[in-house]
Formats: structure tokens, sequence, C-alpha cells
């Protein structure tokens, strides 16, 4: 083999893989639209607080005013809700890993929980004791809440089925089919 003919099947190569990268993330684009979108949205009420503080002059920079209360302990739920959902179907359907991924999504679930029912009861239960601070309980939803966006968009992406979206000539095929089959019961 002479050096074009590398040149040119490393080129048919890498064109190929450009083609079926592109078909890859094509596929992902749904399913990322939807998570960014359900991200922001689920965040409206911190993004219109911080809106209506600056409107009213009195923001400080004060970001704990948005999560000293659990507020991301409950945001998780939600996202952690709907991925033991979506895995808890794939695992029915296929087994295997999504088994663990979601006993794992269902453990974080309770975990969280537990530490946002710690948080509003800190004053009662942790008076005595020294387990955990209301400061840690509070920087710990944030990072747990970050923890459930990534189980949701795994679940997500793994719902994602590629051959539930038929190819272009797949559809022109049964339109075609249909047609025929409707044009031969008709009487003339």
């Amino acid at each position: 083999m002479n050096i074009a003919d590398f040149s040119k099947r490393s080129a048919s190569f890498l064109v190929r893989g450009a083609r079926l990268l592109r078909l890859r993330l094509t596929q992902y684009r749904g399913p990322a639209a939807y998570f960014i979108w359900t991200v922001i949205a689920s965040l409206v009420p911190l993004w219109l607080g911080v809106l209506l503080l600056f409107a009213y002059g009195k923001w400080a920079g004060e970001w704990e005013l948005f999560y000293e209360n659990g507020e991301f302990y409950l945001y998780s739920t939600a996202y952690l809700a709907h991925a033991i959902y979506v895995l808890r179907k794939k695992k029915a359907e296929e087994g295997g890993m999504h088994f663990l991924l979601t006993l794992t999504a269902a453990l974080l679930l309770v975990v969280v929980a537990a530490l946002y029912a710690s948080l509003n009861t800190s004053q009662v239960i942790f008076a005595q004791t020294n387990s955990f601070t209301p400061e840690f309980l509070r920087q710990s939803s944030l990072f747990l809440f970050g923890l459930s966006l990534l189980f949701s968009l795994y679940a997500l992406v793994a719902d994602l089925d590629p051959l539930r979206v038929p190819a272009n000539r797949d559809v022109q095929n049964d339109q075609v089919k249909e047609l025929e089959e409707k044009f031969n019961e008709e009487p003339v």
C-alpha cells in the first residue's frame, strides 16, 4: 500500500467517522434540549427571585438565600424521581446495569429526603448533637442537586431508542404501501 492509498483510506475512514458522530450527536439533541429546558424551567423560582431582588435594589450577592431552606433538596427529588421511573422501565426491558443505577438513585432519593427533613428540623434534633451542622446540610443540597442532574441526564440518554425514529426511506415506503393498498381496495 502506498502513501496515496493510505491517505485516501484514512480520509474515507475519518469522513465515515464524522458522519457517524454527527448522527449520534443528532439523536442526542432532543434529550439534551429537553434536559436543558427542564433545568432552566425548574429553577425559575430562583431566577425570578434574583430578578426581583435586582429590580428592588436589594441584591447583595447572597446566594445562600436561595438554598438556605433546602430548596435544592426538593429540586433533587424531582429529578431523581424521574430518573428512577425511566431507569426502572429500562431495567424491566433490559435488566443488567439499570438495576444497580435504579437502586443507587432510589437510595440517593432517600438520603436527599432525610437530609431535607434534617435541615428543616435541625434546631430541634441537632441542638443536642453535633452530627450535621445546618451549614453542611445547606451546602450538601447543592452537591446532591448536581448528582441528581447527572442521574436524570443518564436516564434521558438511556431512554433514547434510535430505532424509535424511523428513517425517511422507511416512512416513505410505508406511505407508498398504504396508498397502494387503498388504491387496490377502491372499486372502479
